[in-house]
């Protein structure tokens, strides 16, 4: 199976969000259902049922040494710049540097059961969509510029989330398998 960790975005911010791919809905962009928004952690990728309890427990561990923290959904940019655009996405202002330390020490101990290192450092960041064409980037980046302080909302980050995803025709579909709250 396929697995992540990531911080669920509360519904309440939710129509903020859907509002902004609204706006750039003439774009040739695949958008991120609002179901599946979500701030990606670290992506696992192959897992199997044999290292579920670990991981769970590694999610426990860490999360213990977490208190609750906020988070401010702020700002728009792309990967990997906002003139050659592939990834759309909505930026974090507070709680950048808890979800860095959350990313660190997560990928230090999931490395320790053989999962893949990250080579980049982490950028905290909300995928709102993937490009499918370059047909519009010069638009985007206009876009981008003109929403570069675009403010979503804050919410508060209680716990974190070991999440099964299925690519199926329809989109992918998620799956919590464990969640484990802060403090």
């Amino acid at each position: 199976m396929r697995t992540f960790i990531a911080i669920d975005i509360p519904e309440e911010l939710k129509p903020e969000i859907i509002s902004i791919q609204y706006e750039i809905e003439g774009s040739d962009i695949k958008f991120v259902e609002p179901e599946n928004l979500h701030f990606n952690i670290k992506f696992l990728g192959d897992t199997t049922e044999d290292q579920i309890p670990k991981l769970t427990a590694i999610l426990d561990e860490i999360s213990n040494k977490f208190e609750a923290f906020d988070i401010e959904i702020n700002g728009m940019g792309a990967f990997p710049s906002n003139t050659h655009i592939k990834v759309l996405w909505l930026g974090v202002k507070d709680g950048s540097n808890e979800l860095l330390g959350l990313a660190e020490a997560i990928d230090s101990k999931t490395k320790e059961m053989g999962f893949r290192e990250e080579e980049r450092t982490f950028k905290a960041h909300l995928t709102l969509g993937r490009i499918k064409s370059k047909n519009g980037n010069k638009s985007l980046s206009e876009m981008i510029e003109n929403n570069k302080d675009v403010s979503v909302g804050k919410f508060k980050a209680n716990s974190i989330k070991l999440i099964k995803s299925e690519l199926t025709p329809q989109g992918p579909q998620y799956t919590v398998v464990h969640e484990a709250k802060f403090g």
